[in-house]
């Protein structure tokens, strides 16, 4: 079992708990079978749903998707080992909240090639293993980092879109070679929006790539970014 928390903090008893989900997942439960509430938050005994059908854990989801598929994920997913996931044509959409953690973790070495992954979450993919992007569509609807990096992210292509910050470089290397990158309107002054940023512990290096925002406002003193004319 595993549980989502409370955005609405007004809601309370049962029925409206589940009642809370059911509206903000887009999906009905039974109550009996898959989910249980109360005033913290839900526990969900099924980590994933294409449709109507249910499946105990993302990875049976995983390996039952076929293009045009939408897999609806409660759970958090984490992925060790190493993983190629190559999903063209078919959507991940994460509806895990968690305030403190991120969606997906990234523990292994993960290589993907296509597919779509949007984000519920303050936080989306947590990267302490290796990640490398070559294509897909990653967005998230909340604040904060579609991807925090701990360990090394490569990326090489695809379409990143995030409300504040789409990478961030807290320890290790991000090593940006192309792909699409977009932020919203962020509207806190302190906060501006970044398509790239490098904590003090972190290393971004940028060498191709669209951006929305200007990435050399994002390098902490020390650090640099070149233009390659060759990109």
């Amino acid at each position: 079992k595993f549980k989502m928390y409370h955005e609405n903090y007004n809601v309370f008893d049962l029925d409206r708990s589940l009642e809370f989900y059911e509206k903000a997942l887009g999906h009905s439960f039974d109550n009996e079978l898959d989910v249980s509430c109360n005033r913290d938050g839900c526990d969900f005994t099924r980590e994933a749903y294409i449709g109507d059908v249910s499946y105990a854990t993302f990875e049976d989801a995983l390996a039952a998707a076929k293009e045009g598929d939408t897999i609806v994920v409660l759970s958090k997913i984490v992925i060790e080992g190493d993983r190629t996931l190559d999903l063209t044509g078919i959507t991940i959409d994460s509806k895990y909240v968690d305030f403190d953690n991120y969606a997906m973790v990234v523990k292994g070495n993960l290589t993907i090639n296509g597919g779509s992954f949007n984000f519920d979450n303050y936080y989306g993919i947590g990267v302490t293993g290796k990640l490398t992007v070559n294509g897909g569509k990653f967005t998230t609807t909340k604040d904060y980092y579609l991807i925090g990096n701990f360990g090394e992210t490569v990326i090489n292509g695809g379409e990143f879109e995030a409300l504040y910050c789409n990478v961030n470089s807290f320890a290790g290397t991000v090593n940006i070679t192309g792909g699409k990158f977009t932020v919203s309107d962020y509207s806190n002054p302190d906060y501006p929006p970044c398509d790239v940023f490098a904590e003090d512990g972190g290393e971004a290096i940028i060498t191709g790539g669209d951006f929305s925002t200007d990435v050399t406002n994002y390098c902490p003193n020390g650090h640099t970014v070149e233009n390659n004319d060759n990109r």
